[in-house]
């Protein structure tokens, strides 16, 4: 999707930069390594029964296009809560997003503790970039065909 490379440029990157205590290169560094597994997570759920119907309503009925809008939101409380909500969705367990961190870290050479922590921020930012691009369509099937495309 080439979602990742927008979220990459979002302005949110210098927050979570922040929240993170890296500097702005490292925390696009760590999202390149991090988003492409959200990414696969997302195409997986989307091609599982009733996964494609569950994402479009997911994203035509929630708020997440405000991570995109308002990018200071990615590092806010409420959007971690938000952000491991989604990744239980996508993931469907600690563990898994400990392996998800994990793996980013052996590749990227970023601490696993900080990829623990980014993972529920990317995961808002992954969901408010599709949210965004699925809200420029109305209608359910609209939805869907912008998230075939996109994912």
């Amino acid at each position: 999707m080439n979602l990742i490379e927008t979220l990459i440029g979002n302005s949110a990157v210098g927050s979570i930069a922040g929240k993170l205590g890296l500097d702005s290169g490292m925390a696009q560094k760590a999202l390149s390594s991090v988003l492409p597994k959200l990414e696969d997570a997302l195409k997986t759920n989307a091609s599982s029964d009733g996964g494609m119907d569950s994402l479009a309503n997911a994203l035509n009925a929630g708020s997440h296009d405000e991570y995109v809008n308002n990018p200071d939101k990615v590092v806010e409380d409420d959007s971690t809560i938000d952000g491991n909500k989604i990744l239980g969705h996508l993931l469907g367990s600690k563990d898994k997003s400990r392996e998800v961190a994990k793996a980013a870290s052996e590749e990227s050479g970023i601490d696993f503790d900080v990829l623990k922590k980014l993972l529920p921020m990317a995961a808002t930012l992954a969901m408010g970039g599709l949210s965004k691009a699925a809200k420029s369509e109305t209608g359910m099937d609209a939805i869907k065909g912008v998230l075939k495309k996109l994912l």
